[in-house]
């Protein structure tokens, strides 16, 4: 995960509903994240979005004291 953080990612979407295992209790991809700063998207559908260069807009809740929250993803065709 450094190596994708040095060349400059900065978030990883992905439409399954977690980026580890669903029966993971160490959550080792998320720490590792989170380790590189790298945000995740989880459960994002671009099935239907045409080709094209777009903005995504991420807009998570505001919760306060917690590491994760829910968030709506909009994507403006540039």
């Amino acid at each position: 995960m450094r190596e994708v953080a040095r060349r400059g990612v900065q978030l990883i979407g992905t439409d399954a509903p977690s980026v580890d295992p669903l029966t993971s209790k160490t959550l080792d991809a998320h720490h590792a994240c989170q380790d590189s700063g790298i945000y995740i998207l989880e459960g994002l559908n671009l099935s239907a979005v045409n080709d094209g260069e777009y903005e995504l807009l991420c807009l998570p809740l505001p919760l306060v004291g917690v590491d994760g929250a829910p968030a709506r993803a909009v994507l403006r065709l540039l």
